[in-house]
Order: C-alpha cells, then sequence, then structure tokens
C-alpha cells in the first residue's frame, strides 16, 4: 500500500466525528505523514495521529500521552490507522482524564482513561517512557510529582432534521 492510498482513506475515517478537525502536517514527507486533529470548538485540545517510515508504525500522541499500533499488511494497515484516529477522536470529545508523572523534570510515565461510550473496551492506557526515567535514575532524579488534567464530555451537535426542507 502506498501513502497516498492510505491517505485517501482518512476523509471517511474522519468523516464519523464531525466534531473533530483535521490536516495533514506541512513536515510530513514521502515516508512518514502526520495528521493534526483538533477539536472544532476548542482548538487546543488536539491530537498528532502518525504513520511512522514503513507504515508498520502508527501513533497518537495527545499531550505527551504516547499511544502506538503495529501493522504489517495492507488490512492491518487501515485498520490501525482507523484505530489511532478513533483513540484520538474519542480522548479529544471526552471525558477524558489524564496522568503525568515527572522525574526532574522530564515526563516518565502518563495514563489516558477514555471514558466514552463508543470507545473500545480497554479505554484505560499508561505508557511508561522506559528512556527518560532511566537516564533520571541515572542522574539520581526521583519522582518529583504528577499532574492530572480532565476534558470534560462533548456532546455532538443535535441532527438537523432536513425531511421538511
Amino acid at each position: 500500500m502506498i501513502r497516498e492510498d492510505l491517505e485517501a482513506l482518512v476523509p471517511g475515517m474522519v468523516a464519523r466525528h464531525p466534531l473533530c478537525a483535521w490536516r495533514i502536517s506541512e513536515s510530513s514527507t514521502t515516508t512518514k505523514f502526520v495528521m493534526d486533529v483538533h477539536l472544532c470548538s476548542d482548538p487546543s485540545r488536539r491530537a498528532e495521529v502518525a504513520a511512522q517510515e514503513g507504515w508498520e508504525i502508527f501513533t497518537n500522541l495527545i499531550l505527551g500521552h504516547l499511544d502506538i499500533d503495529f501493522a504489517y499488511n495492507d488490512k492491518d494497515r487501515i485498520d490501525a490507522l482507523a484505530g489511532r484516529l478513533e483513540r484520538a477522536a474519542w480522548a479529544l470529545t471526552g471525558p477524558t482524564h489524564f496522568t503525568f508523572t515527572y522525574a526532574g523534570g522530564a515526563l516518565v510515565r502518563s495514563s489516558m482513561d477514555i471514558d466514552a461510550e463508543e470507545s473500545e473496551s480497554n479505554p484505560h492506557q499508561s505508557a511508561y517512557h522506559w528512556g527518560r526515567r532511566v537516564r533520571g535514575l541515572l542522574r539520581g532524579h526521583i519522582i518529583t510529582g504528577t499532574a492530572e488534567l480532565d476534558w470534560p464530555r462533548l456532546d455532538p451537535p443535535p441532527a438537523v432534521d432536513t425531511a421538511h426542507l
């Protein structure tokens, strides 16, 4: 599957989420593309969805929380991209709870809890930033604090009755 084929599927995938807007990032290259996804009503709620070289690694990056999926054949690549986009939309529309743990000023662990009715069976996800944590331990850094953030649920816009038009 070539990049253009994968990108051509994006509008249909994103159309399921009318509260979100998206665009292919200017920094995208032929070996990697990055999509910026944000809420139409609150552009500060953003996510980055990316496909890495070889189209085998698909990621979400939301407030420093990294979510990864892998795919090795064309069907799985389509599913992985759709899954990262879905997860980003669910997180952005909330309710979503983030917890961040810091050591020596560096983010070493993050968790994201999505409480959306449509979300997959495992809405909780933790990510350990092992490289940063090991470097911090070697430098004598200890856990210095945690921060939490909640994004409340945004309800979809009401359906427009076009029967009488």
